[in-house]
């Protein structure tokens, strides 16, 4: 899939969705003003003033957190979704009592009830905005074009139609909570997306420490945005404020359409990248060079038209407000570098800039506006354009550091542009000194401003112009080669992955290189086995009938779920569907489900642990506290991968924490607790093989911990081979042969996570049919030869699979999880040089100056590095103290 297509596609839906919107409002907005009087405009403005402000607490800090985390899943979603409902309703009941109050500051009565209803709004929000959260972080920005435009449409009718009868203000009151209302019951029935029956508390902790400070930030902002009209509303007339907002009304319709729109796409875009700087940089120039070379023509213009375009569509009542709509022309002219400056900052997760930036802002435009509110209305509105123009450059400093993008070079790439418009505004404005109608004056303005700035950039070879005209084109191309070759070679075959992380993207380069079409599902947008696949659909792996949507559409030949725990149950659950190959989806549901898992051994007789699964904390607490089970004790969500949210309770104080902590990691809110079982030397890791329900190849190894991390139960390593004599690991051999048989599973590929205790019982803790994360199979093939994803690919095709032999691993080899013990800002990693030679691969993916988080699962390692020794004792020592040959430093706080 082309990144350029997927962001210039959401792009324009985007685009569209806020044209269409704004385009219907700002019809209506005339057709009212023509009708209603400044005064009530001046009215609703100042309550308009006081809601957006207190929906910052519930829209901003947590929606840019859900969109920025790389693996918000339907916890995160839900966990925010519940706490907006409580705020929002916490919030109403506050503006409720205080509208008395605020009417009497303001000295219009008429402001209570006004308040009072249009502060539903609020209420309405939090049901909405962890849907277009939603929306957001999975780029469906269609869903949009369709709620907001059908709110819209439906908000003009009645506010118009109340204007006519003689409603004032109220109709202004309806038009906004109709338009909310339609918006938020068509989102809420496109969206596929429902809260689960689950909070937690961890997840908001997370969420709040990145969230609250681009709350703060946009409190900051929309406070120091408003605090001129509640000024203006106080100190002046409510005449003024009309005029003042109706100057920024048509400058405003701009930038929400173009700049709001490269906004929404910007954030999740960057966020994906935001491991690659170079990468970063260059997104955040082109959206600088882009987005200036659209916005400076038509503010200019807006500028130069100014006059008759207020006459004409407002009447002369609105005069008034042309040199306040020509100051906004110029403000929001700079917006292009303020909004690519700071998504670049917050993709890179330095929510701390961001906010130390609104900071400074706020702080400097507060000084000039307290400075001239003395001075009247004009003026306080020249201090809005000096404020940003200084801001633009705050904005800017961080990203010198951060992505080597100046300050200097982004003037020097938007000065194009900017005199191109300067030109053309120049001319454009002596049309009106014709002393035309304003009709054919605007109609000349418009056509000669376009002729000229078009002509212009393509004369002087504008890189943004060409840039956007191949965009263009390329968008409006049909992009079905790659469909259209494997329609036309009808013995392509078609292979449906699901995840296409870093590590997975080996599967989807096999499955090429032995000639099928590689079809990938992710829910991820950061992924990057979208660029490797043939084709991409972003869904989630876990959503099984939307998964086996996109299969029957590509009418695939055979489905993989690659090194994946929560997508293995829905490979199975498709190729059942479509009677493709694969295993019983009844049998590897239980095997990744960790409670289903422990009751099918216990009623088989394998030995395991005493446990039992919950969907409730307190239920989980009180049969601890009872004494149904034996300190200590695991818990861990039955549904994760990657020994994600494990812990162990030692004692009754530590039961409600460690509870909570596995529910937070569990998709389905649901937990196992079990008996510690006591291991005997290492637990076994590795990877096997089973060919028509018979276990034909097994590479068993040594997992390693740190006791120092957060989540000391992730492995830090597995190493090659075992060190346990062949007759204990016939016995494993054994068991696991045995729950192939009873399980009814077929050709399949399998993780193991196993335990011994002193008289070699075995505790199979996991079996997972799937291939190991962490480069395990490719370990695995350095050992002993056998390509394990080879055959994953093969048995999910139906391939038949030959020549596999019990090959003992040759030599010795282990993975390492580079991993920081805290959280923090990567200052290096440092391998000590004698030790560089053991290195096969290196596959780190963090560097200086990346915000890391302390090591807790796959999602949180630096990167993995295969290694190679000459001496088993030499690599085990190696692996158990890791402190003595690399260092992860992080940067000294401030």
């Amino acid at each position: 899939m082309n990144n350029n297509k997927s962001v210039l596609s959401n792009f324009i839906w985007r685009f569209m969705e806020r044209c269409g919107a704004q385009l219907v409002t700002f019809i209506v907005s005339i057709v009212l003003a023509r009708i209603l009087d400044p005064k009530v405009y001046g009215t609703i403005a100042l309550v308009t003033v006081l809601t957006t402000i207190l929906q910052v607490f519930v829209s901003c800090g947590f929606s840019s957190a859900l969109i920025q985390k790389k693996d918000s899943d339907d916890v995160d979603f839900s966990t925010v979704f519940y706490f907006n409902i409580v705020a929002c309703l916490g919030l109403y009941a506050l503006l409720f009592f205080i509208a008395p109050l605020i009417a009497k500051f303001y000295g219009i009565a008429q402001l209570t009830p006004v308040i009072r209803v249009l502060g539903l709004t609020l209420v309405i929000s939090g049901l909405r905005n962890v849907q277009q959260a939603y929306v957001t972080k999975h780029m469906m920005f269609r869903k949009f074009f369709f709620s907001t435009l059908g709110g819209t449409i439906a908000a003009a009718i009645v506010g118009i139609a109340m204007a006519v009868l003689g409603y004032g203000v109220w109709a202004l009151v309806a038009q906004y909570l109709v338009n909310l209302s339609i918006d938020t019951v068509v989102l809420w029935f496109t969206v596929r997306w429902r809260p689960k029956k689950f909070f937690s508390w961890i997840r908001f902790k997370g969420l709040f420490s990145y969230g609250w400070k681009l709350l703060v930030s946009q409190l900051l902002d929309t406070v120091y945005q408003d605090i001129r009209q509640l000024i203006i509303g106080k100190k002046y007339t409510t005449e003024d404020l009309a005029y003042y907002n109706r100057g920024k009304q048509f400058p405003n319709l701009i930038v929400t359409n173009v700049n709001s729109s490269i906004d929404s796409v910007l954030l999740p875009v960057m966020s994906r990248e935001q491991d690659n700087k170079a990468h970063v940089k260059a997104m955040t120039r082109r959206a600088i060079k882009t987005s200036s070379f659209i916005m400076w023509p038509l503010m200019v213009g807006l500028g130069v038209c100014a006059e008759p375009l207020v006459r004409l569509l407002l009447t002369e009542k609105w005069l008034f407000s042309v040199p306040y709509l020509r100051i906004f022309c110029f403000t929001y002219a700079l917006y292009p570098i303020h909004t690519a400056n700071l998504n670049a900052i917050k993709a890179m997760g330095r929510s701390d800039l961001f906010l130390g930036l609104e900071i400074a802002k706020k702080t400097l435009g507060l000084i000039l506006l307290f400075s001239t509110m003395w001075f009247g209305v004009m003026i306080m509105a020249y201090s809005l354009l000096i404020s940003a123009l200084i801001s633009s450059v705050i904005n800017a400093l961080p990203n010198k550091k951060l992505l080597g993008y100046s300050y200097f070079e982004q003037i020097k790439d938007i000065l194009p542009s900017v005199l191109l418009a300067a030109a053309m505004g120049g001319i454009v404005f002596c049309v009106q000194f014709i002393g035309l109608h304003d009709i054919l004056t605007l109609a000349i303005q418009v056509v000669l401003g376009a002729t000229i700035y078009i002509v212009g950039a393509k004369l002087f070879k504008f890189e943004s112009f060409t840039y956007m005209i191949s965009l263009a084109k390329s968008f409006l191309k049909k992009r079905k080669v790659p469909q259209k070759q494997a329609e036309e070679k009808k013995e392509v075959k078609k292979l449906l992955l699901l995840g296409g992380s870093a590590q997975q993207i080996i599967a989807i380069e096999t499955a090429k290189k032995l000639g099928y079409y590689t079809v990938l599902c992710d829910y991820l947008t950061d992924n990057p086995g979208q660029f490797v696949a043939d084709k991409f659909y972003l869904v989630s792996t876990t959503d099984k009938d939307a998964v086996l949507d996109v299969a029957r559409k590509e009418q695939v030949d055979g489905i993989l779920a690659y090194a994946s725990d929560p997508a293995a149950p829905t490979a199975a659950y498709v190729a059942e569907k479509m009677g493709l190959s694969g295993n019983p989806y009844e049998s590897v549901d239980i095997l990744c489900n960790k409670d289903k898992f422990r009751q099918f051994l216990s009623e088989n007789g394998f030995y395991t642990p005493k446990a039992q699964g919950y969907d409730s904390i307190t239920e989980a607490e009180k049969d601890i506290l009872e004494g149904k089970f034996q300190l200590p004790l695991i818990v861990k969500p039955v549904d994760s991968s990657g020994s994600k949210g494990v812990s162990r309770i030692d004692n009754v104080a530590q039961i409600m924490e460690k509870l909570e902590y596995a529910m937070s990691f569990s998709r389905g809110g649901r937990i196992v607790v079990e008996e510690f079982v006591e291991k005997y030397g290492y637990q076994i890791a590795g990877d096997g093989l089973s060919i028509d329900g018979k276990l034909v190849f097994r590479c068993f190894a040594n997992d390693h911990f740190n006791p120092s991390c957060v989540n000391p139960f992730v492995p830090i390593s597995a190493s090659f081979p075992y060190n346990m004599p062949d007759e204990v690991q016939d016995k494993i051999h054994e068991e696991i042969q045995r729950l192939i048989f009873l399980l009814g599973m077929k050709t399949c590929t399998y993780n193991f996570d196993i335990r011994i205790d002193k008289d070699y019982n075995v505790y199979l803790m996991e079996i997972a049919p799937r291939d190991g994360g962490n480069y395990i199979p490719q370990l695995i093939k350095y050992a002993t030869g056998i390509d394990l994803v080879e055959c994953s690919v093969k048995a999910a095709m139906g391939e038949k699979i030959e020549n596999i032999e019990l090959t003992k691993p040759k030599g010795y080899w282990c993975y390492y999880a580079v991993h920081s013990l805290k959280d923090g800002v990567l200052d290096s990693i440092n391998i000590a040089e004698d030790f560089k030679e053991h290195i096969v691969e290196n596959h780190i993916l963090k560097g200086s100056g990346d915000e890391i988080k302390a090591f807790t699962g796959a999602n949180t390692t630096l990167g993995i590095l295969l290694l190679q020794f000459e001496d088993l004792n030499e690599m085990l020592t190696a692996m158990d103290h890791s402190e003595n040959w690399i260092e992860v430093a992080l940067e000294e706080k401030k």
